[in-house]
């Protein structure tokens, strides 16, 4: 779908809401081979916690992106 929306587009774009859909779509971004360089990710509703608090989606991504164990 990435790929796809990057050659039609030239763009990825991804909206992540709040609440739980972080933990069941995360983990799949990060496995998934997405060209980020062309991919544009907005928070949608983030919690307002910093990053390292067990509940911050954004925390999340950025260990599971990164490569970091979460």
């Amino acid at each position: 779908v990435a790929s796809h929306s990057v050659r039609a587009r030239g763009r990825f774009s991804i909206a992540l809401s709040g609440g739980s859909i972080a933990p069941a779509l995360l983990p799949a971004l990060a496995g998934s081979p997405i060209p980020w360089d062309a991919t544009s990710f907005f928070w949608i509703d983030e919690r307002a916690v910093p990053p390292d608090d067990p509940e911050s989606n954004y925390g999340l991504a950025m260990k599971l992106l990164s490569g970091t164990p979460a």
